[in-house]
């Protein structure tokens, strides 16, 4: 996608997210730095900090991943891979590619009851999503046109 087109279609997500219940009335929304062109979330990161939300940010030790709270973006630091992003592609079961380190996977597993939500444009979407026995699916996808609840997740939904 072209930078302007992903910059509107970010925009858009983003307030397709600040307008979720479950967004609105979490303490702490867990979130990431868009590198490359991926979906970027700088506007939902900078309302909830406006709103003293807690945003919690990944930060990568080794092969684990962990995510610290900060107070403002000047808290950011770039890390040994840049800041992680949430995935490539998606498909509507919630599977999702990413760089193939397993980061997100490993966490998700370790926290089993986080609403999983992923952030993409259409143009990511795939039919299907090779899935390994370690492959952690979300339960929802934003889009610019809403949110998907994924097939197989509704039970979470």
């Amino acid at each position: 996608l072209l930078q302007d087109v992903r910059e509107t279609y970010s925009r858009q997500i983003c307030q397709n997210l600040l307008d979720l219940p479950m967004v609105k009335e979490t303490d702490i929304i867990y979130a990431y730095s868009a590198t490359r062109s991926e979906v970027s979330l700088q506007i939902l990161i900078e309302d909830a900090l406006e709103r003293h939300s807690r945003i919690g940010m990944p930060k990568v030790f080794g092969d684990t991943m962990d995510f610290y709270v900060i107070r403002q973006l000047l808290d950011l630091k770039k890390g040994a891979f840049g800041i992680l992003v949430p995935g490539l592609g998606f498909d509507a079961a919630g599977g999702r590619i990413g760089y193939g380190k397993g980061y997100y996977d490993r966490y998700l597993q370790a926290f089993p009851g986080l609403i999983r939500i992923g952030c993409c444009f259409e143009e990511q979407l795939v039919e299907k999503i090779p899935k390994e026995a370690q492959d952690i699916s979300m339960d929802y996808l934003m889009m610019p046109s809403g949110l998907l609840v994924c097939k197989g997740n509704e039970e979470r939904a």
